[in-house]
């Protein structure tokens, strides 16, 4: 899908498609992800939300359990709210750019996983699309990443504080409680994109959802290959 020069609710297409990245990765959301990825205010973030509805890219939701007493509408992601979070706005890049951009992103990866105070650890990562076909220019490098907790579950929620605690005194505000209940994720995820441009990030669970057409390829850099094929193979049959 190409969305350059393209326009949604006002809002250049990409914007949105980078909001929709961080929808994809969430079970349910409201209007309040468009403000902050989009810096929009919440008429306009509605108005986000209505292009999407119509367009088939997201849909109603149910509201989470913690959640119950607000009236606010949930939303999730849609197999075409997918493929829009990995449309592409740039011009196709040759694959020596990639393989800089991939070796540049496994060196984040192992950051990851030998810092001791981040919560989770990368334990997939699946490279696919053009990169895997071998093609000589690509897209985007499309790279699909799974996480692990660090912690027992009885430690999860003290380590989870601890994180926020560190980000607050760093600067960082919050808009809501989804997003502190999110950061320790959240945070993962920004190290790891690192605001590269081209490198197109999703979570491993998109990667067994998303659409398989004859030109499906992947490759596993990280994680057990056999049990991801299993299940690929279960999902696909």
């Amino acid at each position: 899908m190409q969305i350059k020069g393209l326009f949604i609710a006002g809002i250049p297409a990409r914007i949105v498609r980078d909001a929709m990245r961080r929808a994809c990765q969430r079970d349910a959301f409201t209007h309040d992800l468009f403000v902050e990825e989009c810096k929009v205010t919440e008429h306009r973030a509605r108005e986000i939300i209505k292009a999407l509805v119509a367009g088939n890219f997201i849909e109603v939701a149910k509201r989470p359990r913690w959640a119950d007493r607000e009236r606010r509408q949930w939303y999730k992601a849609t197999a075409e709210g997918l493929r829009l979070s990995n449309a592409t706005g740039l011009r196709r890049m040759p694959r020596s750019k990639a393989d800089a951009m991939l070796a540049d992103f496994l060196k984040r990866v192992q950051q990851v996983n030998t810092h001791p105070e981040y919560i989770y650890c990368v334990s997939t990562v699946i490279v696919s699309g053009s990169y895997a076909r071998d093609e000589n220019t690509l897209g985007d490098l499309d790279i699909f990443y799974g996480l692990g907790a660090r912690f027992a579950d009885s430690d999860r929620d003290g380590a989870r504080q601890d994180r926020i605690d560190a980000a607050k005194q760093k600067g960082r505000r919050f808009s809501n409680i989804v997003e502190e209940l999110y950061w320790d994720q959240r945070e993962v995820d920004l190290h790891l994109k690192a605001r590269t441009r081209g490198l197109s990030l999703h979570r491993l669970d998109e990667f067994f959802t998303m659409e398989k057409d004859e030109r499906f390829a992947y490759k596993v850099l990280l994680g057990d290959a056999k049990a991801i094929a299993t299940k690929l193979t279960a999902g696909m049959s």
